[in-house]
């Protein structure tokens, strides 16, 4: 009896290990395997809290069942699109910003120039004198905004002092707002409107007053005349997304400037263009642009006509902008390429001509990754008159560079150069109408978080055919060098979260 039941117990036990080893064993997860060069996906700041993932090291342990069974740890991988460049990204308007700011300098130095004036009219100067010059100017900018919609309002003016030249003080200044918003998930709208007065003629301003992102070194050095002008703009665009790769942008700009005098030409103009932006919010993309633009420019005299010029512009190219090397030096570069059809009146002669004429424009900007040193590079052909001289319209080239570098902690330095010739497109009888050439260099000293002194040395050249008439007075050739020493503030006055929101855009 006793042997019978220990061979019973000898069989049970071998039937069970054989069903232990004919049943399918689960495969063992293995674990997923991390790239060095892509961080950990985290959850957006402003997701709710138990979206967001747990701290290291205070992980919850695996939940214990039955048994010791593993708790219920999903294994499976992140979506593809996650972190991918093209992604759409989730529109959630945050917290709302607001800051006010005020800004002034006060410089002093002295100008040393020399030119040869078209004409003299009586004992009255006619041009800029060496001798000792000053400026006092100031701006208060207010921002407010969040992710989906922000606007900026910015005044601003300024006092110069030339004693040998003008019998007082010239005082100008201008006012701007900017907005943006977003028009539902994929929808964007922005837009421009300045308005500024300039007490002195200033040959490198463009027609009306040009994009607020327009710099110009030696700008402040080219107040030639005591001839002041209001400058207006205004600047409409919409852009659409198409899909993650995709977007067109529509704009609609005009701008006009005024001098109110006869002898000065005022101008204006007005453009629509469409822009088709390929590999959207990829690093290397592709821009395809045109752009139709009517300007007017009023006649000089009355042996002259007032000129109607139309352009259209047809142009394309590559843009990347992305890290390079294991420095992670922000690259961008923008290239355009194209032709440009004009079709304009020759002013002496009333002559209407029509030409193709190479057009495009390039920047290259490189910035290191502290943000301590920044360089960049841009050439533009257009298409205008030299600013209030003339009423007919020029192929204008422009190249400009600029370098800052943050020496140290409390010194900072800033290159400034622009180069600009006008060439006629056609049917006229000069080749080469203008050089103009301007540069400054800056070096900033911060005393303290909102105080800092400021040393700066400008050059300012310009030349002008024999052919060009001007306005009597105006300097055909002109040279200016000026030095500049004294203080200037930043004073953060409002600066604070109003609220925050997660509502998202329907």
């Amino acid at each position: 009896m006793g042997r019978a039941a220990i061979l019973l117990s000898m069989l049970l036990t071998a039937v069970s290990a054989d069903a232990r080893a004919q049943a399918p064993v689960p495969p063992r997860p293995q674990p997923q395997p991390v790239d060095p060069a892509q961080p950990a996906e985290q959850a957006p700041a402003d997701a709710p809290a138990d979206a967001q993932p747990p701290e290291t090291g205070q992980q919850e342990p695996a939940r214990q069942g039955r048994g010791g069974r593993q708790g219920r740890v999903s294994r499976r991988a992140a979506s593809s699109d996650a972190g991918r460049p093209g992604a759409r990204q989730s529109r959630v308007a945050g917290p709302t910003r607001q800051s006010l700011t005020f800004s002034a300098s006060a410089l002093g130095g002295y100008d040393d120039n020399s030119g040869t004036p078209a004409a003299v009219v009586g004992d009255q100067p006619i041009l800029t004198e060496s001798g000792p010059a000053g400026s006092l100017d100031g701006a208060l900018t207010y921002h407010r905004g969040n992710n989906l919609r922000s606007w900026q309002a910015e005044t601003n003016g300024v006092v110069m002092s030339y004693p040998a030249y003008l019998t007082g003080p010239a005082a100008g200044g201008g006012a701007s707002l900017t907005g943006s918003m977003a028009l539902g998930r994929t929808t964007t709208a922005d837009v421009t409107g300045r308005v500024a007065y300039e007490p002195l003629l200033n040959v490198l301003s463009p027609v009306g007053i040009g994009p607020v992102t327009d710099a110009q070194p030696g700008a402040s050095l080219a107040g030639l005349v005591d001839q002041a002008s209001i400058g207006v703009n205004g600047l409409v665009s919409v852009e659409q997304e198409m899909g993650h790769r995709a977007a067109t942008t529509f704009i609609y700009e005009r701008a006009q400037r005024y001098y109110g005098e006869e002898s000065y030409a005022d101008n204006g103009s007005d453009s629509i263009g469409i822009t088709q932006h390929l590999g959207y919010k990829t690093r290397v993309r592709g821009r395809v642009e045109y752009r139709y633009s009517r300007m007017e420019t009023s006649a000089l005299t009355a042996d002259t006509a007032a000129i109607t010029t139309y352009t259209h512009r047809i142009e394309g190219g590559p843009d990347y902008s992305g890290e390079v090397g294991r420095s992670r030096t922000q690259l961008t570069l923008q290239a355009l390429f194209g032709a440009t059809r004009v079709e304009s009146t020759v002013a002496e002669t009333s002559q209407l001509y029509t030409s193709w004429v190479p057009s495009g424009s390039a920047t290259f900007r490189v910035s290191s990754s502290t943000g301590t040193t920044s360089a960049e590079v841009s050439y533009r052909r257009d298409f205008a008159p030299f600013q209030g001289i003339t009423a007919n319209v020029y192929t204008n080239d422009a190249l400009s560079a600029s370098l800052s570098r943050q020496i140290a902690s409390r010194l900072e330095t800033r290159f400034e150069a622009i180069y600009t010739t006008w060439n006629s497109p056609t049917g006229l009888t000069t080749s080469n109408a203008s050089d103009v050439f301007g540069g400054r260099a800056t070096a900033n000293i911060r005393l303290t978080s909102t105080l800092a002194a400021t040393v700066s040395y400008g050059c300012y050249r310009q030349r002008l055919d024999e052919t060009v008439e001007v306005p009597i007075g105006f300097p055909a050739h002109y040279d200016r060098s000026a030095f500049r020493v004294g203080l200037s503030v930043r004073l953060p006055i409002i600066g604070s979260t109003m609220r925050a929101s997660q509502r998202k855009t329907p």
